[in-house]
């Protein structure tokens, strides 16, 4: 089940909506504003772009699209008592995503997976954001301040909308969860101070276990791994031929695998990568090295009638990373089986 939304513009405004969200289940949107940016054609292209890249092309469970998580992080920032700026800044942040998501960060080879921050004031600016946000009074540039990205964007390894919202989203799509259990963790949260805070020491520590398995048994995956590292160097040779241009990674996936179905050698090389099926980590037989960011979260938590990182409570926990950031470090050598 997949996150339904379906908003129409009526002149300067759009009508009020149901969305059935598969994590959070069925809210209403009523805001003028948040219902406008609903039915941009920013917001909407990303439908079409999947949150796991190149994975979703080889892996079953990997079919969230940045769509579903950009309207996960505006309810969950509305859910934690955001704004409506804020939950406008929460269904924006991500609006630069090209298709394909992070697996373009492997054709520019950046570690830090932050391209699209690299080229969002340039999405925003050609889209029709501006002239939306306009009919609101509002400046595309006062959404991102500080102030309405202290809920939906914190820095790791805090807790934020953001990150909150793409764990518990891709484990229950992915099946590790169930939308009661992400509810339930959602319930136990709260705001101090602009900061997400857990009010349960049991529900951070079982956020903790929920994110190393995300970070270590999806985004480390061996198989997600060489699919993203293969999958850019398709996309690298298309570019240097001119198969694909860097305006068409600004799209959906649907127009890449296109572009790259139409030229035969790529073609050869794509049903070659959509034929793997196993890969694995080997340090002795790997045929190439690749690396992925490494992810930790250690979520605050409200103790004694204090607000304290989880590892003060559980310095135990810690080892949880351990393994998570060497691979990062070191990269993992992969193979493919078959």
């Amino acid at each position: 089940m997949q996150t339904q939304v379906a908003v129409t513009r009526e002149g300067m405004s759009a009508r009020p909506t149901s969305i059935s969200d598969d994590v959070y289940g069925p809210q209403e949107v009523k805001e003028p504003l948040l219902l406008d940016l609903l039915s941009s054609r920013a917001v909407n292209r990303l439908r079409y772009v999947s949150q796991a890249g190149a994975s979703s092309l080889v892996r079953q469970g990997r079919s969230v699209s940045r769509f579903e998580h950009s309207v996960g992080v505006m309810l969950l920032t509305r859910a934690l008592g955001g704004s409506v700026m804020e939950q406008a800044a929460g269904l924006l942040q991500d609006v630069s995503h090209t298709a394909f998501s992070h697996t373009v960060d492997y054709v520019f080879r950046d570690r830090k997976e932050q391209f699209h921050e690299s080229i969002f004031r340039s999405v925003v600016q050609d889209s029709d954001l501006p002239e939306i946000l306009r009919e609101h009074r509002l400046a595309w540039e006062l959404l991102f301040e500080p102030g309405n990205l202290k809920i939906v964007d914190a820095p790791a390894p805090a807790l934020c909308a953001d990150r909150i919202d793409y764990t518990l989203r891709d484990l229950v799509r992915f099946g590790h969860i169930k939308a009661l259990d992400a509810r339930d963790f959602v319930g136990a949260l709260s705001v101090f101070d602009g900061v997400v805070v857990c009010m349960r020491q049991d529900m951070a520590e079982r956020f903790v276990g929920w994110y190393s398995y995300l970070v270590e048994q999806l985004f480390m995956n061996p198989l997600e791994l060489y699919v993203h590292d293969e999958f850019a160097s398709i996309i690298r040779d298309a570019m240097r031929d001119g198969v694909v241009s860097r305006d068409d990674l600004v799209g959906v996936d649907s127009a890449i695998l296109d572009k790259l179905t139409a030229h035969e050698a790529l073609r050869i090389r794509l049903k070659t990568l959509l034929s793997i099926k196993e890969v694995v980590a080997d340090e002795a037989l790997g045929e190439r090295r690749v690396y992925s960011k490494g992810r930790t979260i250690d979520p605050p938590v409200l103790a004694a009638g204090k607000v304290v990182p989880l590892s003060h409570l559980r310095p135990d926990m810690a080892t949880v990373w351990t393994n998570i950031v060497k691979i990062s470090a070191d990269g993992r050598l992969v193979r493919r089986v078959q």
